[in-house]
């Protein structure tokens, strides 16, 4: 996407206002955005929004000829995956993995087959996919015999008899 030139100008006048010269103000743009400058094509209107955010909290939560508060605001709305990892990392919990099991998980040919190596990097849609087979597992897991006691780690047996993300099941019980 190319900002327009609206969206350039607003950009520099932030940094302005934050009082950040040119060299602090293209590593913000490094930082946050992966550009290095604001004409750089790969520049997407989400990363625009978390520049103009953090700029905007650079000035108290003030730019110049925007409502307090307006950019963070935006910022908040900008990825709905935010939500999804959130609710997956929940439910990971809640099964006693961690973080790398659960991105264990994601990457194991139950799941995405390799498509993402890490939460990070999954689309919505596939967070979706990954939420639901948590809740699945979890489900089945509270309906044996003394659930309740979480797991300490998700490992390849773990994967081999879980659901499948693509609905198909196993016969065998998963080992909680």
């Amino acid at each position: 996407m190319h900002l327009s030139k609206g969206q350039k100008y607003a950009v520099h006048a932030a940094a302005r206002a934050a009082q950040y010269d040119d060299a602090r103000y293209r590593q913000v743009l490094r930082r946050l955005a992966g550009v290095r400058s604001s004409t750089d094509p790969r520049l997407t209107r989400e990363n625009f929004i978390r520049v103009m955010a953090f700029f905007e909290g650079e000035c108290a939560g003030r730019l110049p000829g925007f409502s307090p508060g307006y950019w963070f605001g935006q910022d908040l709305r900008t990825d709905p995956g935010d939500s999804l990892r959130f609710a997956c990392r929940r439910e990971a919990a809640a099964l006693g993995w961690t973080d790398e099991d659960l991105d264990r998980f994601l990457a194991s040919d139950r799941c995405s087959s390799g498509r993402f190596a890490r939460l990070a990097d999954a689309s919505n849609y596939w967070l979706s996919r990954l939420l639901d087979a948590l809740k699945a597992i979890r489900g089945r897991a509270s309906a044996r015999p003394g659930a309740g006691v979480p797991r300490t780690a998700f490992n390849a047996e773990d994967a081999e008899n879980a659901e499948n993300i693509e609905g198909e099941t196993e016969d065998a019980e998963v080992p909680f």
